[in-house]
């Protein structure tokens, strides 16, 4: 008698209980389950995508401009915000459950006796699917690093660098070099490489003259900048390497609050995949790109206006700061803040206390949560606690007034949390 399929939560919980605390970052692994899986080469182009931040960003353009460029694309992004199918889109659509199924029992099969942890489990779902979809183009988000990421069992036609910052150090290293080491472990021999930031560690650079790799840097080879109407973004302008080395220039591009050094990485790889390319697939790629929980903005009933971002490290919760001062508001920014146990929390926090009034700790939840009441007593004693992000945002939302902002931030966790609040209608 066959034993019941699994449902797909049943499938994640499964994965779950895999044991990865004594599996080791490396290759070998998903390498050996990915060659007895596999059912040819693969005939799609791929972009790998690895930064600190900006990686969802960068991606979901690639996937839109490559998709108006008449192409048929395969997108694999982590983590998700509300269900696991958005991790996995094929054709600017979410993988379907039932064949998701399908690519669960095919990995389990062919994992036989390996160990893989649920990053490596899923990534192999992906790729099971992407290769049996015949798509014109991989755009893969590295998760972890980039040179022992699960992701990088596949070799770029692209690489792709959005920034270099300190993250999730107890695996990449306490130093900028060791992290853009481990970054640059995406290149192979020969192949473009884009990097989103003007200074980046010079192992960066040395890594990619060993490959014989044509480097493509921010306001070196290409450069993104803004276009304003009295002091505030109104548009950005692109300028880069088309195809055949040609200059290209575009303008008017719309803006809509996004990283806007990753959108440019997307544009110059877009034009390296796609020499073919047509300015007119950029601006309607970039025209519909749109990521949940990033600058993702509501304005309820009250007149409160409410920022959903899943901003978690230092240079993210700079970033956002600067977005924060772009976009001011008349009255006060109460903060919804929850973070994982594993980030620097202090290092956010200062980015972020600038523009931000009142502070609701909360714990996003998960065995990674951090303590809210352990940091309110040693960095925020004036602010106020609470068990969970909708209790959080509902104290928020409460004593704002018109004219006020909440933001929500910190986490995804944090921020999956609110989005079904009747708070925000």
């Amino acid at each position: 008698m066959a034993k019941p399929m699994r449902s797909l939560p049943e499938w994640l919980t499964y994965i779950e209980s895999l044991d990865p605390s004594r599996i080791e970052l490396g290759l070998d692994r998903i390498r050996a389950v990915w060659d007895r899986l596999k059912v040819g080469p693969i005939e799609a182009k791929v972009i790998t995508v690895t930064g600190t931040n900006g990686k969802g960003t960068c991606c979901t353009a690639l996937d839109c401009i490559l998709r108006y460029s008449g192409a048929k694309v395969g997108r694999y992004t982590s983590p998700h915000i509300r269900e696991f199918n958005e991790r996995i889109m094929i054709n600017g659509e979410m993988a379907i459950s039932t064949d998701l199924l399908d690519a669960f029992e095919r990995v389990e099969s062919a994992r036989e006796k390996t160990d893989l942890t649920y990053f490596e489990f899923t990534t192999l779902v992906c790729l099971d699917l992407f290769q049996r979809s015949e798509l014109d183009y991989w755009v893969l988000e590295v998760g972890l690093g980039g040179r022992l990421d699960a992701v990088n069992v596949v070799d770029a036609d692209v690489a792709v660098v959005t920034s270099v910052g300190l993250d999730h150090m107890d695996w990449l290293g306490e130093t900028l070099h060791a992290v853009a080491q481990e970054k640059a472990g995406i290149f192979r021999e020969g192949i473009p490489v884009v990097l989103g930031q003007a200074n980046l560690p010079a192992v960066m650079k040395r890594k990619a003259s060993e490959l014989n790799c044509q480097v493509f840097q921010n306001t070196q080879q290409w450069e993104a900048y803004l276009e304003t109407t009295i002091g505030k973004p109104t548009a950005w302008s692109w300028q880069g390497k088309g195809s055949a080395g040609k200059l290209k220039l575009l303008t008017a591009l719309p803006y809509h609050q996004l990283n806007l050094d990753s959108l440019g990485c997307a544009v110059q790889a877009a034009y390296l995949i796609n020499p073919e390319l047509k300015d007119s697939a950029v601006l309607l790629g970039i025209e519909y790109t749109q990521l949940r929980g990033r600058w993702e903005v509501v304005h309820n009933s009250k007149g409160v206006e409410i920022v959903l971002d899943v901003a978690h490290n230092p240079a993210a919760g700079f970033a956002l700061r600067g977005t924060l001062k772009q976009n001011p508001v008349v009255g006060k920014t109460f903060c919804v803040l929850g973070m994982l146990n594993d980030k620097q929390h202090m290092d956010f926090i200062g980015e972020v206390a600038p523009v931000v009034d009142t502070w609701f700790l909360t714990n996003p939840g998960g065995s990674r949560s951090w303590d809210a009441q352990q940091i309110q007593e040693s960095l925020l004693p004036q602010a106020l606690v609470f068990p969970t992000p909708e209790l959080a945002l509902a104290n928020a939302v409460t004593r704002a007034q018109e004219g006020d902002r909440v933001l929500v931030t910190g986490s995804f966790l944090t921020v999956e949390a609110v989005m079904d609040s009747e708070f925000l209608q």
